[in-house]
């Protein structure tokens, strides 16, 4: 996992340059070695000085399914039950560290894209979409990159020593998960938690 893939699209991303305050998101929560890994990376990033974004708003490991801002929270947990009815536990596998472009930079362990993966997507984006009062452009079935993001707000000056940290970190290769849960930001509050496989 040494390889950096960079994303070169200058407006990947603008969720990393705005507070997450009023977010809302559907995310894939990892399993817990996978989580344990991707907590521990993030405190050494945040010990280097580079980012402590995603600790300090509550955040845990996942992959976000979703981005947007919420306006009506019990519509978008029916919402997400509906979505999520009878879907199989997903695997997600993660083979390179990425770069999204823009001010500030966002460093992530790209997940590899399953057909499987892009219909579960697909799925929660219209269902839960339309209860959201905007969604991050992103995140749209057609643009999303799937993503667990290791640093955000990352400086110029930042990137190579970041990326040299992240290189150095055991980090997971694979993740099953097992639930999906719609988080308000910031600090995270978890509106649902729904079992995925059950």
């Amino acid at each position: 996992m040494s390889e950096v893939l960079e994303v070169d699209e200058t407006e990947q991303r603008v969720t990393a340059r705005v507070d997450v305050d009023g977010l809302t998101t559907v995310e894939l929560r990892l399993d817990e070695p996978a989580t344990e890994l991707v907590e521990a990376a993030w405190a050494r990033i945040a010990a280097a000085g580079i980012c402590d974004l995603l600790p300090a708003a509550g955040a845990r490991p996942h992959v976000s399914l979703l981005v947007g801002r919420s306006a009506d929270g019990d519509a978008a947990v029916a919402a997400l039950d509906r979505a999520l009815a009878g879907i199989p536990a997903p695997r997600l596998d993660f083979p390179y560290i990425g770069v999204f472009r823009g001010e500030p930079l966002v460093v992530y362990l790209g997940v590899s894209p399953t057909p499987e993966l892009a219909a579960l997507q697909r799925l929660v984006h219209d269902a839960v979409a339309p209860t959201l009062r905007s969604v991050d452009e992103h995140y749209h079935p057609s643009r999303i990159v799937p993503h667990c993001t290791l640093a955000r707000s990352v400086g110029r000056d930042h990137l190579l020593g970041c990326l040299a940290l992240v290189r150095g970190l055991t980090l997971p290769t694979a993740s099953i998960v097992t639930e999906a849960t719609l988080v308000d930001y910031a600090p995270a509050r978890v509106r649902a938690t729904r079992p995925l496989g059950a």
